[in-house]
């Protein structure tokens, strides 16, 4: 039976994480000792014994994915980025079921091997699988190539010599989002054609996938010098190729390769993604290294620079709300990915840009000037929200995020990136241009948005929704502010809409309403008003940030989603509030499934990995306990670390041009000077102590910006 975090959990508080350490450095008979020593520095997720999942409960297993193409393990669906099918919002619009090839089993004289352990390697990016048969150790290994996105590998390899072993594909039944075109055999490799049934809207073409394997054998003999290797090609005609020949060639390249060779660029990706992730050290707790190693896997293995098809909640490697993308992708994914790798996030917001023209069309549908991103996206960008369901037609703060995440990215840029502004400049334009036509000017002066669903979205529809007004109006102040900067003339009259956008404020309890008509004491699904202070940084009293936040957080429904949890402890690590912050990382820990750190969507199940869930818990660690925070001029840190906590690192901060390795410590703060891009000639440090200067033409990589025990040190580029 899958073990789950909440399974576990004796009580909340400081006793669940302990039981989980304990139980998982518990002695474990079929791992070997290369694999636990790997576990050992959470680099390794290990089950001792197998469950394969099952349609009957929720999945514990993990996904594989190089950000093309993606599966769950044990899964009989591969899904590639990109490749949906159905009608818009009618069928509607979601990812194609293509029958895995990835999915196989060991058979030994006709009979399935029954592994007796698994592991899933997050450094390496490989689900492995270890069997005994006859008396000899085997393993299994599936990959999904990370520099070679076409490839696909399952390999096996015996520790010695075993006979009449077969390999049995499990692809499931016919996909119903495809038509086999044709397939056959040529030259040792099966090929398989196929076109999804319906495009997602009238004028879009019907899109072709191809997969290529070579044939299976009858029956292998393995030993510890021949490994068996199946590499199995995916290609669509998205990538303006042909799908056929690419799939093909794919295969055939691969068949000419050794396996160390083969495995050398993959296992080298993977490594440079890793270098500069954020690791967190606990003395105490191993779970908490493991879960955001884990996390953080699951959105690096959903996500490639080369392919802007944006993330869904449940990744590549489901069908999870449909393969959407929603406002999960810049509001709690984005802002875990920007400072140690920005260019991965940047492929979420350029899926965004490329989809202006029909965000536009979106727009003028609902008689709406500039662009309206619609609330669930796919492979056009047109509107492919389900038609029953509300958010479709309401939930507009996402207009908001998107260009919140762009001020984000702007924020962030080297003075090389010049282009760059320019290139979203017409986003923003768009999103501006459509909160001037969505507000209304009331009788006082003030300007109010009606009929919005606000992110709870318990609420329903309501008007003067707080947080969808606060990001409107500072959707307004980017653009006008973007528009200075590359010599494009703006409305004034935006800017003044934008300053007079209602904002509730309850002055008798110092707490803003979270719309028009909210009674007090009301339960709310998950953060909401709290998303003024992070992430959009909302200008407020002191003391009506601290009521908002104990307010709020004290009506959210238990349970709901583990965004919540995030949300609030970036406040209360702010607030100075660290262990409380430290307690609801402990209660997140309920939305993931053991062995494998499976995010699922509530503590009881709902839709597996659920990499929103992962990007939040990151955003925790990244702006709550490694107190990040990114600003105009400067990149700052202001460490707030609970007793459970020995050190956050980021492998690489990038901010303005220049890469930075920083460490914080329970006292002190190290960060270091890693590479610039040359547009940056000064460093100006500022910590409690006073502010130096630094010439950046004197450093080389390892040598010290900053090393103390300031309680904040900001860092500011001069170019």
């Amino acid at each position: 039976m899958p073990v789950s975090m909440c399974d576990m959990q004796v009580e909340r508080g400081i006793l669940a994480p302990l039981l989980f350490t304990l139980l998982l450095t518990s002695a474990r008979a079929c791992i070997p000792a290369e694999w636990e020593a790997e576990a050992k520095h959470a680099d390794m997720l290990l089950m001792d014994g197998y469950f394969p999942s099952t349609p009957a409960g929720p999945t514990q297993q993990p996904s594989i994915g190089n950000g093309f193409a993606a599966t769950v393990i044990d899964s009989d669906a591969l899904f590639v980025s990109g490749l949906f099918n159905g009608e818009g919002r009618k069928t509607p619009s979601h990812r194609a079921r293509i029958p895995s090839p990835l999915s196989l089993s060991l058979h030994h004289h006709g009979k399935e091997v029954e592994p007796c352990a698994a592991g899933l390697d997050l450094r390496r990016a490989s689900f492995l699988r270890r069997s005994q048969v006859g008396g000899v150790s085997v393993v299994e290994t599936f990959v999904t190539h990370r520099s070679l996105r076409h490839l696909l590998l399952y390999t096996v390899q015996a520790e010695g010599e075993v006979n009449n072993i077969t390999v049995v594909m499990n692809r499931g039944s016919a996909s119903d989002d495809l038509t086999v075109v044709q397939s056959g055999e040529e030259e040792g490799v099966f090929c398989e054609d196929s076109r999804i049934v319906q495009a997602e809207t009238s004028t879009s073409p019907l899109e072709n996938v191809t997969l290529c394997w070579p044939s299976l054998p009858t029956s292998l003999t393995l030993d510890s010098n021949t490994p068996f290797i199946l590499p199995i090609g995916v290609s669509i005609s998205i990538e303006g190729v042909d799908p056929h020949s690419t799939a093909l060639a794919t295969v055939v390249s691969a068949s000419n390769r050794t396996l160390p060779d083969l495995l050398s660029s993959h296992y080298a990706e993977w490594e440079e993604i890793w270098s500069k992730s954020v690791t967190v050290e606990s003395e105490l707790y191993s779970n908490i290294s493991r879960s955001v190693n884990a996390s953080y896997y699951a959105l690096y293995s959903s996500l490639r620079s080369d392919w802007p098809y944006s993330l869904s909640p449940g990744g590549i490697a489901t069908n999870g709300y449909n393969g959407h993308t929603f406002w999960d992708c810049e509001t709690w994914m984005f802002p875990s990915l920007l400072v140690q790798h920005r260019t991965l996030a940047e492929s979420l917001l350029r899926y965004r840009q490329l989809r202006t023209s029909a965000a536009m069309d979106v727009a003028a549908s609902y008689g709406y000037k500039g662009t309206m991103y619609p609330w669930e996206s796919g492979l056009t960008g047109e509107n492919v929200t389900p038609d029953w369901a509300q958010t479709g037609d309401f939930e507009l703060h996402l207009e908001g995020d998107i260009a919140l995440a762009v001020r984000q990215l702007l924020d962030t840029a080297s003075q090389k990136d010049d282009k760059l502004e320019e290139e979203y400049y017409p986003l923003l334009k768009g999103i501006a241009e459509f909160w001037i036509s969505k507000a209304e000017e009331g009788s006082d002066g003030m300007f109010d948005i009606f009929n919005v669903i606000p992110p709870d979205e318990d609420a329903g529809i309501v008007n003067n929704s707080v947080y969808t007004n606060a990001v409107a109006a500072e959707s307004i102040f980017i653009a006008a502010k973007i528009a200075a900067a590359i010599g494009e003339s703006f409305p004034a009259e935006y800017v003044d809409v934008a300053h007079h956008l209602r904002i509730l404020l309850d002055n008798s309890s110092r707490r803003h309403l979270e719309y028009e008509g909210y009674e007090w004491e009301m339960e709310i699904k998950q953060a909401d008003v709290t998303l003024l202070q992070y992430p959009l940084g909302w200008d407020m009293d002191d003391d009506i940030a601290l009521n908002d936040l104990n307010y709020y957080q004290g009506v959210t429904k238990e349970g709901s989603v583990a965004m919540a949890n995030s949300a609030y402890a970036i406040l209360r690590c702010r607030h100075g509030q660290t262990e409380e912050a430290m307690q609801l990382y402990f209660d997140q820990l309920e939305w993931i499934t053991l062995p494998f750190y499976v995010w699922h969507e509530t503590p009881t199940g709902g839709n597996p990995n659920f990499i929103t869930g992962a990007g939040g818990m990151m955003q925790h660690v990244v702006y709550g306990f490694g107190g990040v925070q990114i600003g105009e001029k400067q990149l700052c840190f202001q460490p707030s670390l609970p007793a459970a906590i020995t050190s956050v690192r980021f492998g690489t901060a990038t901010y303005k041009g220049i890469d930075m390795e920083v460490e914080e410590r329970q006292s002190s703060i190290r960060a270091a000077y890693l590479s610039s891009d040359g547009s940056v000639t000064k460093l100006s440090v500022v910590s409690d102590s006073g502010e130096h200067s630094i010439d950046v033409s004197q450093l080389k990589a390892g040598d010290l910006i900053y090393e103390g025990s300031s309680s904040r040190v900001c860092i500011a580029p001069i170019g």
